[in-house]
């Protein structure tokens, strides 16, 4: 009897270990995946459409998941309002339609604010901001 406790406690140790090491790895794949949307996300348009509607990038990430915000990249990148988009984003008027946007909504229900505050203060509190944790 005691040897079969301490097989199932045995057993117990060896699954949480197991578990314990699964999400590490989980994490440090998230972390990779991270990095390489935001590499992606700064040499895209959508980058710059985040920043003009007061979006950080940050925000984004945090606030999107990864299969959805590589989507909405793809999005972008397929785009056909090119020309519309690009003058917009050079147009130093603040426009309110960006209806011709493919993430336009996604955008607009994200936290504003954030782009223009981290860029004027670095010590920015990323939690006022929408960052989940």
């Amino acid at each position: 009897m005691i040897a079969l406790a301490a097989c199932g406690l045995l057993l117990a140790g060896v699954v949480w270990m197991t578990v314990s090491i699964m999400r590490q790895s989980d994490s440090a794949v998230a972390v990779r995946v991270r990095g390489a949307l935001a590499r992606r996300l700064e040499g895209l348009r959508l980058s710059r459409m985040l920043a003009r509607r007061g979006v950080a990038a940050e925000t984004y990430l945090d606030q999107v998941a990864s299969d959805d915000a590589r989507d909405q990249m793809s999005a972008c990148e397929g785009c056909a309002a090119l020309v519309r988009c690009d003058s917009v984003l050079d147009s130093p008027a603040e426009l309110d339609d960006f209806s011709f946007c493919p993430n336009a909504q996604v955008i607009d229900s994200l936290p504003r604010g954030c782009a223009t505050a981290a860029a004027n203060d670095a010590a920015l509190d990323v939690a006022a901001c929408g960052r989940r944790s």
